[in-house]
């Protein structure tokens, strides 16, 4: 469907399988899209123009943390939260699995895409990430509750 919906969109698309399925098994896909086992994706997110993810906290974090907008599609526990908290910030647009189609998701790839206020407020969430000090200092505020 990511393929599909991308197809003609002149973006060059990478899809990462994760491992959980050979990149061969893809082949044909769409727009001819790059399918990948793994791929290195603070890299890659260094050059998008927009993610297109489950809503893992990993990849949210990773594509925010870069200013990159995002177009999620939850599948399951902690993704549609944290879904909602993108769309919130204004950084992207949420798709229920549910009412997923190919056309609904080149509607949200394309104004995500187009708009520029979806990567200001992916640029600002990169912002605070920033000055917030990351881990470390999420590391530092637990470990201080947890001495005190």
């Amino acid at each position: 469907m990511v393929a599909e919906a991308c197809a003609g969109t002149g973006h060059q698309v990478v899809i990462s399988t994760g491992h959980g399925v050979a990149p061969g098994a893809l082949a044909g896909l769409p727009g001819g899209p790059i399918v990948v086992g793994y791929a290195p994706q603070r890299e890659l997110l260094a050059r998008a123009a927009l993610a297109v993810t489950h809503a893992g906290l990993n990849t949210v974090l990773d594509a925010l943390g870069a200013g990159v907008p995002l177009v999620a599609v939850p599948v399951t526990n902690e993704q549609p939260g944290i879904a909602a908290r993108v769309a919130w910030a204004g950084a992207g647009e949420v798709l229920p699995p549910g009412r997923a189609t190919a056309g609904r998701l080149r509607d949200l790839v394309g104004r995500v895409g187009r708009e520029g206020s979806y990567r200001a407020a992916a640029v600002r969430v990169a912002d605070s990430i920033r000055s917030g000090g990351g881990a470390e200092r999420a590391a530092e505020l637990v470990e201080k509750d947890l001495l005190a």
